[in-house]
């Protein structure tokens, strides 16, 4: 059995799997584990609990620090029958790495290297909507700006003339906590249009809109970004300025995944 976890309600602690393969550790969620400090315990217990072993990015310095003290850590290594995963970016050719370094202990490589030229992208990660006349539209549930930056460099391995985006914050906490570091990723888009936070049953939290990463976008000169009220608004507007050798990007991971029914 393969489970996905992540640590939004600290509940991968409960699990004691034979093999983790941990990508990253990052402050996210923080709403719920307090300081950075929980956070990385957190994950530290899922090591503790592993049964076999943990492979970890070695480029990511906190998931270093957290496997320094267990033998029972291994870096994920680069391998060459990664690039098979037919799609674009570096963190997919590292996931495809690490579930290779697993797949090993079960199957063969000849088996792992028909299955990795075969998979399918899954629902919202960068996931293909339309692709017609020189533009393509991808929805993608990034809501962090680490995740958001990964998206944007597959996307310009993609060679499209402009890379423009509708991005709709998830949680005004987070919102609130990383506005900056949203701000500098969104910056690297030829055009974004921001929509406002899509709430996840949060109350609204001063300084955590989509108006305040707007705000230091502006103080900062970077008027290629903007912000409207509404979804519908947002697609409308993108649409009529969509023309050959765009690609748009759909980003977030509240409702904004609704934009698909508008595509034609």
């Amino acid at each position: 059995m393969v489970t996905e976890l992540d640590e939004s309600d600290g509940t991968l602690t409960q699990f004691e799997p034979d093999y983790t393969i941990l990508t990253n550790v990052d402050d996210d969620h923080l709403d719920h584990h307090g300081s950075r400090a929980q956070l990385n315990h957190c994950f530290e217990q899922l090591i503790f609990q592993t049964k076999k072993t943990v492979f970890y990015d070695a480029t990511d310095s906190r998931s270093v620090a957290l496997c320094a003290a267990y033998e029972k850590c291994q870096p994920i290594k680069q391998d060459a029958d990664a690039k098979l995963i037919p799609f674009p970016g570096a963190y997919n050719q590292q996931n495809a790495a690490a579930a290779l370094m697993v797949a090993d202990q079960f199957v063969s490589r000849e088996m792992s290297q028909t299955r990795l030229r075969a998979v399918q992208p899954v629902r919202r990660r960068f996931e293909s909507l339309y692709r017609n006349k020189g533009i393509q539209i991808i929805t993608d549930y990034a809501h962090h700006p680490t995740e958001i930056n990964a998206l944007i460099e597959a996307a310009r391995e993609c060679e499209y003339k402009r890379v423009l985006a509708i991005f709709q914050p998830h949680r005004y906490s987070r919102t609130y906590a990383l506005k900056a570091e949203f701000a500098t990723v969104l910056e690297k888009l030829d055009r974004v249009i921001l929509v406002p936070v899509y709430p996840a049953s949060e109350p609204w939290i001063e300084g955590g809109d989509s108006s305040d990463i707007l705000a230091i976008c502006h103080k900062q000169g970077w008027d290629h970004i903007q912000e409207v009220e509404q979804l519908d608004c947002a697609w409308t507007e993108m649409e009529n300025s969509l023309r050959s050798g765009d690609l748009l990007l759909l980003i977030g991971a509240g409702n904004i995944d609704y934009l698909r029914s508008k595509i034609k």
